[in-house]
């Protein structure tokens, strides 16, 4: 019988400074994935669905809210890319979530931290850490797994492996100040006591999400 399942994670510690907690799911019944940063789970997720057809979109209660609200774009993709080529025999990168430790800050006391995250050590000053969701065919033996520290391996119903690596790299200069602009950004539509999502994905389909701070809590 199929069954669901859901990994958290996030970087820091339950009541220290810490990242948003992340979370990996799907139902079971299909090969389907998906993957949602909490504060903004209930609207928005990545999709990696079996068949390729990959997506950044609204999730459908908000969709149904925002058509409720009179709004015309009716689609709840808002990026839409197909499965990139491998980058290894049988290996598919498919996301990217970094983390800097300059945005780690102390959860707020309206959060409540739910049960069974997986918490990794803040990186040091300077450095992010990099979460990379990989996919990995049937026939690929498991020793083939690519370099990082492994958060989790779940099997899905077609055959296929998802695998949640992380390791620590520097953050690069012009990373800081594509950063620094989505911060800017947010605060400037008034988003100053929230988390911001940087997005977006690259020339060879990887797409990549950077958890961020706008500003200080009120």
């Amino acid at each position: 019988m199929a069954k669901e399942f859901k990994v958290r994670f996030a970087v820091g510690s339950p009541d220290g400074p810490q990242s948003a907690i992340w979370t990996f799911f799907g139902t079971g019944k299909t090969s389907d994935v998906y993957i949602a940063c909490r504060p903004v789970a209930k609207d928005m997720k990545v999709s990696l669905h079996e068949s390729g057809k990959w997506r950044y979109g609204r999730t459908p209660p908000y969709a149904a809210t925002r058509a409720a609200q009179g709004f015309a774009d009716n689609d709840r993709a808002i990026y839409k890319w197909e499965r990139p080529p491998e980058v290894a025999p049988g290996w598919t990168h498919a996301v990217r979530i970094i983390i800097p430790a300059s945005d780690l800050r102390p959860r707020s006391s309206r959060l409540v931290v739910p049960s069974g995250v997986v918490w990794r050590e803040p990186p040091r000053v300077g450095m992010a850490s990099c979460y990379d969701v990989l996919m990995c065919r049937p026939s690929v033996p498991p020793l083939s797994v690519p370099p990082g520290e492994l958060v989790s391996a779940l099997g899905l119903p077609n055959g296929e492996l998802a695998v949640i690596l992380v390791t620590d790299g520097p953050v690069m200069p012009q990373d800081r100040i594509a950063f620094e602009e989505c911060r800017t950004s947010v605060r400037d539509d008034g988003g100053s006591s929230c988390r911001c999502i940087s997005y977006g994905y690259t020339e060879t389909g990887l797409w990549l999400m950077v958890d961020l701070f706008a500003g200080d809590r009120e």
